[in-house]
């Protein structure tokens, strides 16, 4: 376990538009065939838990790293208002930090935001995680899977007693997947703002009647019931695992249908790769920790992309002083997952004026089908950061990590 606690940085994220609707992908996991998988592990959100007035914890599947997470990639703001109350971020992964005590779903990490004042009783918040540069540990970032970013959900906080919930006040639903070329690999998550019933037999219909309700052309997903099933003898056909949430301390404000578990040593899985496929997603009847029940939460359908987009940069780019004044050279190797780029996407901030790497907007896109570029037109001596994005036919990957390097 390691435990990292930083300060929120004062730059505004406000990261290159072209990427806020650009889905991600990369090497396809199993697709519940007998070839085993990958093992390649999406980056996906577990779901939030208000833990007081002054604290929100957030959820990942995966080890977030603590070189690419910062305070300035998340807020909490009122509904419909401004101003940010993140003021710090404290990061914590391993075991028991996922949000979910499933078999095998156990471990990742907890970001727990501090704010600067305290949010009020019987409020409805919202809560954004910009995953353009939030990164794991392979530098894969949040936003290879999402198709909105930030990722935004809302939080209804308690009334002052700390405990009930009213229950005139809508429920409001957030989704991890868009509605059209949705990518094959990230897991179907499901938000509410506020808890589930403790009720373990309310609970498990829930689970039940939302596994069934998972459809594809009509036909409900088939999905893997065995958390532990060996990756040599996957469940065929199987799309994805059973849904389980963020059960921990009966949180249970989120749902989710995992792709992949722990370790690769178990089967991975992916939608049905064989192209663009319709999925609809009806949610059954919601009861809340109050036992207050809202028969029609809503629903979700999509569509998926036609065909697998590029796989991650798995490299940090190298960045180095160009021949000329302004000049900066940048060079990569092409990602060793598939599917291949055809061409990728350059983006740069100087460092040296106050660009942040994490929370900076960067310039860009410079485009090329090779794996370097000069970029030019630099101010010289400054420090620049400089991130990748591969490209192919069926769209875009996310981000990769940044180098960088002083121009000429």
């Amino acid at each position: 376990m390691k435990k990292v606690k930083k300060i929120a940085k004062a730059a505004v994220l406000t990261l290159a538009m072209s990427l806020l609707i650009a889905p991600g992908a990369f090497a396809l996991n199993q697709n519940g065939t007998n070839s085993p998988g990958t093992g390649n592990k999406p980056l996906d959100f577990n779901g939030y838990q208000y833990v007081d007035s002054s604290h929100v914890k957030l959820f990942f599947n995966k080890s977030l790293s603590s070189t690419q997470i910062t305070a300035g990639q998340f807020s909490v703001i009122p509904d419909g208002g401004s101003g940010n109350l993140v003021s710090s971020e404290t990061l914590t992964t391993g075991t028991g930090y996922s949000g979910c005590s499933t078999t095998n779903l156990t471990k990742g990490s907890t970001v727990t935001l501090a704010l600067s004042s305290a949010l009020s009783a019987d409020t409805l918040y919202d809560v954004s995680i910009n995953g353009t540069t939030l990164a794991d540990g392979d530098g894969l970032t949040f936003n290879n899977y999402q198709t909105a970013n930030p990722f935004t959900f809302k939080l209804l906080t308690p009334e002052s007693d700390g405990v009930t919930y009213d229950n005139t006040k809508s429920l409001n639903v957030a989704y991890s997947l868009g509605t059209s070329n949705v990518p094959y690999e990230n897991s179907l998550v499901v938000v509410f703002d506020r808890p589930f019933s403790t009720n373990s037999t309310t609970l498990s219909t829930f689970i039940s009647n939302l596994s069934t309700n998972y459809t594809k052309g009509g036909t409900t997903v088939v999905q893997d019931t065995n958390y532990s099933e060996s990756k040599t003898t996957p469940k065929t056909g199987a799309e994805c695992y059973y849904p389980t949430s963020n059960n921990t301390n009966n949180v249970n404000n989120t749902f989710f249908f995992p792709e992949t578990v722990n370790t690769d040593s178990y089967a991975v899985y992916n939608r049905d790769s064989s192209g663009s496929h319709s999925y609809t997603l009806t949610l059954p009847t919601f009861t809340d920790v109050n036992g207050n029940t809202f028969t029609t939460p809503g629903s979700l359908s999509f569509s998926t992309v036609s065909g697998d987009l590029p796989g991650f940069l798995n490299n940090t780019p190298v960045v180095t002083t160009g021949s000329s004044s302004g000049y900066l050279n940048v060079s990569w190797s092409a990602s060793s997952f598939s599917a291949a780029a055809t061409s990728y996407d350059v983006y740069y901030i100087d460092s040296t004026l106050g660009g942040d790497m994490l929370t900076g907007s960067y310039s860009g896109p410079i485009n090329t089908t090779s794996t370097s570029k000069t970029i030019t037109g630099l101010n010289s001596g400054d420090l620049y950061y400089v991130r990748v994005v591969p490209k192919n036919s069926y769209g875009k990957a996310g981000y990769s990590v940044a180098g960088s390097g002083t121009a000429d």
